[in-house]
């Protein structure tokens, strides 16, 4: 069944996606989604994966123990992405 505000939804995206502040708004959003995911994971009681000060993969577990689960290197280079780059990820 096609929901006719779907359209509507994607062009008010679009004219976000193309707003100055639009990574002020992708951050806003996934601060709130990570807080959020944080309260869930604590009411079901299930530990959190994080990456921490020290650049290290933990994982926090409900009873506040904390497994290190890598420690990654520290690095200075990064690349620029245009709008509309399409990343591919792989498991594993």
């Amino acid at each position: 069944m096609n929901n006719p505000n779907t359209h509507i939804k994607k062009r008010a995206l679009a004219s976000v996606e193309d707003s100055k502040g639009y990574s002020v708004i992708l951050q806003d959003i996934a601060r709130a989604a990570g807080e959020e995911a944080i309260i869930e994971a604590k009411v079901l009681k299930i530990p959190i994966t994080y990456l921490n000060e020290k650049h290290q993969v933990v994982k926090k577990f409900p009873d506040g123990r904390i497994e290190v689960i890598e420690q990654l290197q520290k690095t200075k280079t990064f690349k620029v992405l245009r709008k509309g780059t399409v990343l591919h990820a792989r498991k594993g």
